[in-house]
């Protein structure tokens, strides 16, 4: 995730990609920034931007942008080495933990973490907005802020245009990286879901869909 996705405003008007003549327009859906991030500064797109959303996300109460005591939560946290004055999670190496909202590794996108092996976009599981042209017309204005290092280089099919072509049925995961033992989460010969030697850990791996981690 990025402070952009984070402090983007969605504008959507309808009835973009759906047959004509069975709609009226009577406006615009208008989504506007939410209490939580609006303290956030511009951003640039870096991974620990990521995690500083994650924490606002977790540590803030769904009333009135409330900070809450987190449980317990609060000894596995850090000020974030590259934007002081806001927290972050940090791993067993003292890392801070990163987040990607929708990930496309090609370990999510079969065996266990699809139900029945069967694979469906879970934002259309029934195919009525692909088959409409929806999500192929507005991909990339909703995908217009998303990191570039959340992408899976290694990815097939090429994912490499992930951010302005709709990559069709592919299974996707909300996920926590950290960066391993090595507190890299990228390095010459690796990416942040694949390479050589790479040694990050991901929260897919620990709870897959029907099935609990190993």
């Amino acid at each position: 995730m990025s402070y952009g996705e984070a402090l983007g405003v969605f504008v959507a008007t309808p009835p973009d990609g759906l047959p004509p003549g069975r709609y009226t327009v009577v406006g615009s859906i208008h989504l506007a920034v939410r209490a939580n991030f609006s303290t956030l500064p511009a951003g640039s797109g870096a991974i620990e931007e990521s995690a500083v959303c994650f924490y606002i996300a977790i540590m803030t109460s769904g009333g009135g942008g409330a900070m809450t005591d987190g449980e317990g939560l609060q000894q596995q946290t850090m000020e974030s080495p590259g934007f002081p004055g806001f927290k972050v999670f940090k791993d067993s190496w003292g890392t801070p933990i990163a987040f990607v909202r929708q990930a496309y590794p090609d370990e999510a996108t079969g065996g266990a973490y699809v139900r029945g092996g069967q694979v469906r976009d879970p934002f259309d599981p029934s195919n009525k907005l692909t088959a409409s042209s929806l999500m192929t017309a507005r991909w990339p204005v909703y995908m217009a802020n998303f990191p570039t290092w959340a992408v899976p280089s290694f990815s097939a099919p090429t994912m490499s245009t992930v951010k302005t072509t709709y990559p069709g049925a592919r299974n996707f995961v909300s996920t926590l990286i950290s960066a391993g033992p090595d507190k890299q989460f990228v390095t010459a010969t690796a990416d942040v879901f694949g390479g050589t030697d790479n040694d990050n850990l991901f929260s897919y791996r620990l709870r897959r869909q029907d099935a609990k981690g190993d």
